[in-house]
């Protein structure tokens, strides 16, 4: 945590904080993968609808040959299952019950040509199809909603973190560091600046990958339409022979008009997103100067601290050269000084000398006398 704190220069109470804004932050690029993810499939979901929607429609026929097509249908599955009740093949219609009854007496169905065969094969496609793109579109709303959900945590995340990052800049930095620290201190913050850039390029692309996905929103509106429209086509085709089946395209429809709704808010999700990116850039680009004047203020120190050692050598030769010669100086006063004293010996010996030459003197003065 300490090595953390001295990673962007702040003191050691606001070291957890700083660690709480960087597991944030990496919950929230998870997040976001995850979406992007959930986005992914749901483009996918839409492409095999449009492939769906894209195939063409079975040959419409007469109303004759589709309650014959109904009956032989009805027929099919109660030769299949002898014990069905008659209730379960009501919403087949009430003209076919004697013709029902009369096929499970007789176990023998009615007769079906190949060109009836053609049409019951078609009508079941359509309708297993039907069913299918019902079951897809009901998919697709259920992610959308979860599509929803992500990009509200998505959202409160990047509040937390706006809130996070200007409490951090309220921080106090250091006052004095050692060379030591202050190398080791730039050499972090070049390191932070390349991570913050490359977080910079990732949410960029994020922002344009959230501007693809707002352009696919009228080729999607589009498609809906589509869709509607042959679920319209559908319900006509079905009207007098099939009322739950009304039902269900109307609930349909209402779907895929709340699937519209919430496609718009998420492009308004994607432009509050892109707001957001926006004040992250500015926050960055403030981050970049002042670090830029920091790199300023290091290489001013760094200047004068070898303006410094330079002096300090010179100072340094000075004061060796004044030793050497106070070294000489002493040799010299103590070369005196031995010198003195052989002087002050000779004296002394002068002086004795003296005396014994005038002692001598003396005697013989005395002896000559008498």
């Amino acid at each position: 945590m300490a090595d953390t704190a001295d990673v962007v220069g702040c003191d050691e109470p606001s070291a957890p904080k700083l660690e709480q804004l960087k597991q944030r932050f990496t919950e929230f690029r998870t997040r976001n993968e995850e979406t992007n993810k959930l986005l992914q499939w749901e483009m996918e979901i839409n492409a095999r609808a449009t492939e769906l929607l894209k195939e063409p429609l079975s040959t419409p026929i007469d109303e004759r040959d589709y309650a014959h097509s109904v009956a032989v249908r009805a027929f099919s599955c109660v030769m299949e299952d002898p014990l069905l009740p008659m209730e379960i093949l009501s919403h087949w219609g009430p003209e076919f019950a004697q013709k029902l009854k009369e096929g499970i007496d007789l176990r023998q169905g009615p007769s079906i040509s190949s060109q009836s065969q053609l049409i019951l094969q078609a009508d079941m496609r359509d309708t297993v199809e039907l069913d299918k793109l019902r079951n897809e579109v009901l998919d697709l709303k259920s992610q959308l909603s979860l599509s929803k959900v992500l990009s509200d945590g998505r959202r409160n995340e990047m509040t937390s973190l706006r809130k996070l990052l200007t409490e951090q800049e309220h921080e106090t930095y250091r006052a004095r560091l050692s060379d030591e620290q202050l190398s080791r201190r730039n050499e972090e913050l070049n390191e932070s600046l390349g991570k913050l850039t490359k977080d910079a390029t990732d949410l960029r692309q994020q922002l344009g990958d959230a501007v693809e996905r707002a352009a696919l929103v009228p080729e999607l509106e589009a498609r809906i339409k589509s869709l509607e429209v042959d679920l319209d086509n559908e319900q006509q085709l079905q009207a007098k022979t099939n009322a739950e089946l009304n039902v269900e395209l109307d609930n349909a429809l209402q779907e895929v008009q709340k699937v519209t709704r919430k496609f718009r808010q998420l492009q308004n999700t994607s432009k509050q997103s892109e707001g957001e990116i926006a004040d992250l850039s500015a926050q960055l680009s403030v981050a970049v100067s002042q670090i830029v004047e920091k790199d300023a203020r290091i290489a001013k120190i760094l200047s004068q601290n070898q303006d410094l050692v330079r002096n300090n050598n010179i100072l340094q030769s000075e004061c060796n050269g004044r030793k050497q010669e106070i070294a000489s100086r002493d040799q010299k006063i103590r070369k005196l000084d031995l010198d003195i004293q052989s002087a002050g010996v000779k004296n002394n010996l002068y002086v004795q000398y003296e005396a014994q030459a005038a002692a001598l003197s003396e005697a013989k003065q005395k002896t000559t006398s008498e």
